[in-house]
């Protein structure tokens, strides 16, 4: 009896804020540009009654967060979820009419422009079929009762927009563990492409690398670059990678696995690096940083806010050296920079996790 009083309520709460949309409408109907374009006040009986409507309203938020803040908590992040998502897609809108009629250059977008321009077609693919409910004839009454019905499975239903700091770090940490399960595969293709690399000096650098990774350590930033060349050439450019090669790739960024896509999207990830840059770590919030380390190979929970951008220091230090053609160096960075930390290896399987060499066979 209570959940249907509490879903009566949410529904209640919800149509409030689709009838004051509706509202808004209904003023831009009247709108015209001549001879008049302007609307008079309300009457006396409209504005009593538009009064009354907005006091009860506030009544019976007053009463849901009084009685039953879980059922005031689900309300806001409604709330919040809708504007979020509408914000989202006007940026995502505009970056894309930017980039495809303006041919706007992606360095003179923001941070945050690029991350929901490179996201939210995943997040709006989600939303569609609650946008379809919502266009249908009568949705004003079905939509209220479908909002708690998507509640309860928000990680399938729901975008992001909507989900509570527990369900986010639930999902990510889930879908890093997904991810980083490709580097030792990675590694295995790495091992096996380095036999070929007729220059040995570049070979034995690698050597270096791959016996660092080996033993549980990272090689630096400085030992990276050393090698940035073999990633322009021999068997690592990302156009000669191998299918297997390059889906693993994908995968581990979350990528498309087309593989013509694959330096396009890590072209989007370079230009976010750098406006990262431009515009400094202060600029970010925790929520923005941890989403940075996600996209980038580390899994920040557990771990203070200044060893995040020390990591996210040492990843743009390497894109600052990147172009088109060295792409392939940075599709490799979750691997030669996070594959081994501890939060990480936490999650691989604990301290018992090792990345060993396969010589004989070959993947």
């Amino acid at each position: 009896m209570e959940r249907c009083i509490l879903v009566c309520v949410i529904g209640v709460l919800v149509l409030s804020e689709t009838t004051g949309h509706s509202l808004e409408k209904r003023k831009k109907r009247y709108y015209c540009s001549h001879p008049q374009d302007t609307l008079g006040p309300p009457g006396r009986l409209k504005r009593y009654l538009i009064n009354k409507f907005v006091k009860t309203i506030e009544k019976c938020e007053n009463f849901v967060e009084t009685n039953n803040p879980s059922a005031f908590k689900f309300y806001k992040t409604f709330k919040v979820g809708f504007n979020d998502l509408l914000e989202d897609t006007k940026t995502y809108y505009q970056v894309s009419k930017d980039i495809w009629y303006n041919s706007k250059e992606l360095h003179t977008f923001s941070r945050k422009e690029l991350v929901i321009y490179q996201q939210m077609p995943n997040e709006m693919i989600k939303a569609a079929p609650m946008l379809v409910v919502a266009m249908m004839p009568g949705a004003f009454v079905v939509f209220p009762t479908i909002l708690p019905i998507a509640y309860l499975y928000p990680k399938l239903l729901l975008t992001s927009h909507f989900w509570t700091e527990e369900i986010k770090k639930e999902v990510y940490e889930q879908r890093h563990i997904d991810r980083i399960k490709h580097l030792p595969l990675i590694l295995d293709h790495m091992e096996i492409a380095c036999r070929h690399i007729p220059h040995t000096e570049y070979k034995l650098k690698m050597e270096h690398i791959f016996h660092k990774l080996e033993n549980s350590l990272h090689p630096t930033v400085e030992e990276i670059l050393e090698v940035k060349p073999v990633f322009e050439t021999y068997n690592f450019k990302a156009e000669k990678l191998s299918f297997a090669y390059s889906r693993h790739l994908a995968k581990t960024f979350g990528f498309s696995l087309r593989r013509s896509k694959l330096v396009q999207e890590g072209l989007i990830l370079l230009h976010t690096d750098l406006a990262i840059v431009r515009e400094g770590f202060n600029s970010m919030t925790e929520e923005d940083i941890n989403m940075s380390c996600l996209s980038r190979g580390l899994n920040p929970y557990g771990m203070k806010r200044d060893e995040k951008e020390n990591y996210l220091e040492s990843w743009t230090q390497i894109s600052k050296e990147v172009d088109e053609h060295s792409m392939s160096l940075l599709l490799h960075g979750p691997v030669l920079l996070a594959l081994n930390h501890p939060t990480n290896r936490h999650l691989l399987g604990g301290k018992k996790f090792r990345w060993r060499r396969k010589k004989k066979k070959e993947v």
